[in-house]
């Protein structure tokens, strides 16, 4: 029953993990922009590249689970399903992450 549990998580992490580091990068966002003007330092980029390549790692996750798909479902064709759009979720937000990057690196913090 462990391994069951341990599979649909990592069938699920993209699922998950992706939007949520994208919120967390979302309300960084509101507070980082000073933070940059004030230092002249890149610490939206900073923030914004770490927390893409976790979702990356997280969609890696997903894509594996979905040929290790558990063999106590009595079907594994919605295991695979779920474990692919994890995959493609996690991918979509990674692209976010990575585009709001770029702006920390563009923008300075300092516009009005």
């Amino acid at each position: 029953m462990a391994s069951l549990s341990r599979a649909t998580m990592a069938a699920c992490a993209g699922l998950v993990v992706g939007p949520g580091l994208w919120a967390v990068n979302m309300q960084a966002g509101l507070i980082l922009p000073y933070a940059n003007c004030a230092g002249h330092r890149l610490v939206s980029a900073a923030v914004s590249l770490p927390l893409a390549v976790l979702v990356l790692g997280s969609a890696v996750a997903s894509w594996r689970a979905r040929a290790d798909g558990p063999t106590a479902w009595a079907s594994e064709r919605p295991y695979r399903f779920v474990a692919i759009l994890g995959c493609l979720v996690a991918l979509l937000f990674a692209f976010a992450l990575m585009l709001q990057a770029a702006a920390g690196v563009v923008l300075t913090g300092c516009e009005r």
